[in-house]
């Protein structure tokens, strides 16, 4: 099904409102967004592309065929041929890349990537030491909401 979406640019003082209707095939879409993932290495410097690409590539498992975009400063989007690669990336995390952790997201093809939220991802805490009698899902709740 193909939509139409406005895009409305700014006024300013010398240019009248601009609008553009848009084309957005939703089937299309939607089945590439499962087979991809958003990643946004957070990281407060720029970090080499080629590196960061291979550093993740090879801790998936060499992935062949998939297809990297760059969107910008430390964020990518990784489109694999299948959406079980991309269900077991997700829960084999969290990843990183040179210490820095890599925030993965599936893509919503509706939203600008202004609209996503990289602050979110799961990973890994290991808590030691713990009585025996407070290894509980209750507990475990308790401490991830204080974290």
């Amino acid at each position: 099904m193909e939509t139409r979406q406005q895009l409305s640019l700014p006024e300013t003082e010398t240019e009248e409102k601009l609008t553009i209707e848009l084309d957005s095939n939703e089937i299309d879409s939607i089945q590439l967004a499962k087979r991809s993932l958003l990643c946004r290495i957070m990281a407060p410097k720029t970090l080499n592309k080629t590196a960061t690409r291979n550093i993740l590539l090879k801790a998936w498992g060499n992935q062949n065929d998939v297809q990297v975009t760059d969107l910008g400063t430390n964020t990518y989007i990784f489109t694999f041929i299948d959406t079980e690669i991309v269900k077991s990336i997700l829960q084999a995390g969290p990843w990183f890349v040179m210490g820095f952790i890599a925030s993965l997201q599936f893509w919503a093809p509706q939203a600008s990537l202004n609209e996503i939220d990289y602050f979110k991802t799961s990973f890994w805490i290991q808590i030691h030491g713990l009585p025996l009698d407070t290894l509980t899902t209750s507990n475990a709740a308790k401490i991830a909401g204080k974290i």
